[in-house]
């Protein structure tokens, strides 16, 4: 997950006999399942932006190293759906974190507040966005009234949340048996033919935003 190898790497699995699939990751060459993070992205900003916001932050993980696909092509989606709006993204309102973790998010939240945002995509995951809600909360921060939140991935933790939170679905479970079946069912298939597959998210509406 969110390797990119190079082009010498590739080469030396090929040889060898034993297949490549990346998962969040697009390399020529090689199988590559993913969502499609860009869209995701999209899907959020279009949401946030239809629900009347105007000061639209994102957390997101780190961009422009290794690693750092998803991060990016959900970045660019939420970027492209503020733009359409005539929107962006608020000084010192994109935050990069390390840890996809809710340590992040409560980490960054009080600067989001400091800002003034009305709404925040959490592209940097559900795990994340429980730390926003928990310092929102603990500031006497509404939401989604004065702060809404969009998270990604809606992972269980989603719905136990208080308020539950409107996220991003990606298809994890799908995710992981296409990984499965290409590398040990199709493994001979996509030696010889690499394969590519792309899951479409959806949004998922809940009291959170």
């Amino acid at each position: 997950m969110d390797i990119h190898p190079d082009s010498s790497t590739i080469t030396a699995y090929t040889v060898a006999g034993v297949p490549i699939v990346l998962i969040d990751e697009e390399v020529a060459g090689v199988s590559t399942i993913t969502t499609d993070n860009y869209l995701g992205g999209r899907i959020a900003g279009e949401y946030l932006v239809k629900k009347g916001k105007k000061k639209i932050a994102i957390v997101s993980g780190k961009t422009q190293i290794e690693g750092s696909y998803n991060a990016e092509r959900r970045l660019k989606g939420f970027q492209q759906a503020l733009n359409t709006a005539r929107l962006s993204i608020p000084s010192r309102c994109m935050i990069e974190v390390p840890h996809y973790s809710r340590e992040d998010g409560v980490e960054v939240m009080p600067k989001l507040i400091d800002a003034g945002v009305d709404a925040v995509f959490c592209a940097a995951g559900d795990n994340c966005a429980m730390g926003l809600i928990t310092v929102a909360k603990e500031k006497k921060v509404r939401i989604p009234e004065d702060i809404a939140i969009v998270g990604f991935d809606d992972l269980l933790i989603a719905q136990l949340s208080t308020p539950k939170l409107t996220t991003i679905r990606q298809p994890l479970m799908e995710i992981a048996e296409a990984a499965y079946r290409m590398a040990v069912i199709h493994r001979d298939e996509i030696l010889r033919k690499p394969q590519n597959m792309k899951f479409n998210p959806e949004l998922v509406v809940r009291q959170s935003a």
